[in-house]
């Protein structure tokens, strides 16, 4: 399964509500789970310079996390497909 960096612009929102908004974005990638869709919404950060979120999915594809984004009102400006190289390095040394 792929990993995909998502941007979010939640300008001008509280920290409880965005905080409610990425649990409830939780919620959703595990009822879309239950239904056999495999998404997992692994981290969220917000940097508030910049009024932007950053998370962290993964899914077979980014229709996969649109949807998410979109159900969720996290509403994803930005998607793509990214990887931890920490575990890319380690990787690296173990071959």
């Amino acid at each position: 399964m792929a990993r995909f960096m998502c941007e979010s612009y939640p300008i001008g929102i509280e920290r409880n509500q965005l905080a409610a908004t990425v649990d409830n974005a939780r919620e959703i990638a595990a009822e879309m789970r239950a239904a056999g869709v495999l998404v997992n919404l692994l981290s969220s950060t917000f940097v508030p310079a910049d009024d932007a979120l950053f998370c962290v999915v993964e899914a077979p594809s980014d229709a996969e996390v649109i949807s998410l984004g979109k159900r969720s009102g996290l509403q994803f400006a930005h998607v793509v497909e990214a990887f931890d190289v920490s575990t890319e390095a380690q990787t690296s040394r173990r071959e």
